[in-house]
């Protein structure tokens, strides 16, 4: 019997699965990207702590990712709506939406 390749291995992986892995790593390295550029941008000798004081600087890196994630949910939002949330000619869809189906 031959091992299987990683390729073979990767292709038995549905769509749902890689996203719901890449997600997360995805949002976990954007973060840690982020803390990297906080952590070599400012200084970090004995009196930084009072250099430190609110200002646009400090502001930027809470408005700049807040304001970016905004966009893109509203983005998001206005794409949602012009796309159908159930597939189109599905043949499964009378079944799906049956009474016995509700948990509300």
């Amino acid at each position: 019997m031959k091992p299987a390749s990683a390729a073979s291995r990767w292709a038995g992986l549905s769509t749902v699965t890689a996203e719901a892995v890449a997600t997360p790593a995805a949002a976990m390295t954007f973060f840690a990207k982020a803390f990297d550029l906080f952590w070599l941008i400012e200084p970090n000798f004995k009196d930084a702590a009072r250099n430190l004081h609110f200002s646009w600087g400090i502001l930027e890196y809470v408005a700049v990712p807040a304001a970016m994630v905004s966009l893109w949910v509203a983005y998001f939002c206005t794409q949602l709506k012009t796309r159908p949330l159930v597939q189109t000619n599905d043949p499964h869809v009378a079944e799906i939406l049956e009474s016995e189906h509700v948990h509300a």
